[in-house]
């Protein structure tokens, strides 16, 4: 908690719960499992959910891409996607990318770039 570290990356795996508060991290991109993310008042630098992971986050701001693939699950709430950073896939940054069973739900979040739907994934905004 409360970090400002450059590289920060710690990843959840199994059944764990990682909870990050008022920090600039740089993101996950490794995970499996039945993992959950809590992260709240934060600058994270890229999010990518693996299997049946769960991310939620609060209050704060993206600066590349967030991606659900497999069979997880990210709830974006009051939140912003801005893109700062390169995004995946040589993209811009700021996008939504949702790949097979993958599914990103917005609450009352914005983002600067696009929304990328593969498979049977899903983007949902409340």
């Amino acid at each position: 908690m409360n970090t400002n570290v450059y590289g920060w990356e710690p990843n959840v795996f199994a059944d764990n719960t990682l909870i990050i508060r008022n920090s600039d991290y740089s993101g996950s991109a490794v995970n499996s499992g039945d993992a959950h993310y809590i992260i709240e008042n934060s600058v994270i630098g890229q999010l990518v959910a693996y299997e049946r992971v769960r991310m939620t986050v609060t209050g704060s701001v993206i600066t590349g891409d967030v991606i659900a693939n497999d069979n997880t699950e990210i709830i974006l709430i009051d939140s912003h996607v801005e893109g700062t950073d390169n995004g995946d896939d040589g993209l811009s940054g700021g996008n939504i990318i949702v790949r097979g069973n993958g599914r990103v739900i917005l609450r009352n979040s914005t983002l600067a770039g696009t929304t990328i739907i593969q498979d049977a994934g899903e983007v949902v905004t409340e």
